[in-house]
């Protein structure tokens, strides 16, 4: 399809105004995914001994991730626990830069010895597909507010999170949400953009104190929210497998409004993805 001015839209426009009807196409499958690690607690303190850094040479873990011989044991102080933290997420940045985002990293420690501990973050535990196009990440996350959107994001592998898109990560994200639907065999899809603006004035309104930032309205970075069909949240997240995801949508309201958000088509999505980008 072309706009007025005659520039092609890339990517599907195949996609309806409203909530969709149930019985649009979908094919289960498998996707790949791949995952900045947030502070742990400390273990108890009593005592301090310096930790080297490894911007000196000085590693307190080893290629393969595991404590050096005097870390392993003994008492570690919380100044030693973050360069360790920061050394893991060194080690598997180098394997693969999305893990720093992707994974948590925590200090653990028993009377007998200390342990890295290594989890997916809890917002990419939903991460069920991504692609990576000009340095940047495009990730395809199955929302876990009971709804049926599949909520894409933009990850810079140092930066993280994309607050804002330029024109051409825009048609790199096009491009990947068809290869995201021939994978999955979705059609029929539409979409539910939060705008730029929007999601700035929320954070003008947080700052100025109208409420605190855990429980604001929207985030602050880039994201889109692709219609799928109901069935997908429980094929894909199994946990909606026990209970009645029907009746929730049908007598609870926050479930209900979920699933009656306003969808554009992408034909229609794609302006405002273009109009908000640099």
């Amino acid at each position: 399809m072309e706009q007025p001015g005659g520039e092609r839209i890339p990517g599907s426009i195949t996609g309806v105004k409203r909530p969709l009807p149930e019985d649009f196409s979908f094919v289960p499958a498998r996707g790949p995914g791949s995952f900045q690690p947030s502070p742990a607690e400390a273990c108890p303190t009593n005592g301090f001994r310096s930790a080297p850094s490894s911007a000196g040479g000085n590693w307190l873990v080893t290629e393969s991730v595991e404590l050096i011989p005097s870390m392993a044991t003994g008492y570690l102080a919380p100044q030693q626990q973050e360069t360790i933290r920061r050394q893991v997420v060194e080690r598997l940045a180098a394997r693969d830069p999305m893990l720093r985002h992707v994974m948590e990293v925590k200090i653990v420690c028993n009377q007998r010895r200390n342990f890295i501990n290594i989890s997916v973050r809890k917002d990419y535990v939903t991460l069920c597909y991504q692609e990576h196009h000009e340095g940047i990440y495009y990730c395809f996350f199955l929302s876990d507010k009971i709804e049926p959107f599949v909520t894409i994001t933009a990850v810079h592998p140092d930066d993280g999170k994309l607050h804002r898109l330029t024109r051409s990560q825009v048609v790199a994200l096009a491009r990947t949400i068809d290869n995201f639907k021939a994978k999955f065999g979705i059609s029929g899809e539409s979409y539910h953009y939060t705008g730029l603006r929007e999601r700035q004035e929320t954070d003008e309104f947080v700052d100025s104190g109208g409420t605190q930032r855990g429980n604001k309205a929207h985030s602050s970075h880039f994201h889109l929210k692709l219609r799928v069909s109901t069935k997908m949240t429980p094929d894909r997240l199994p946990v909606y497998q026990l209970f009645d995801l029907g009746a929730l949508r049908e007598a609870v309201e926050p479930v209900r409004y979920n699933f009656s958000r306003t969808t554009l088509p992408w034909n229609e999505v794609y302006p405002l993805l273009m109009q908000d980008a640099v």
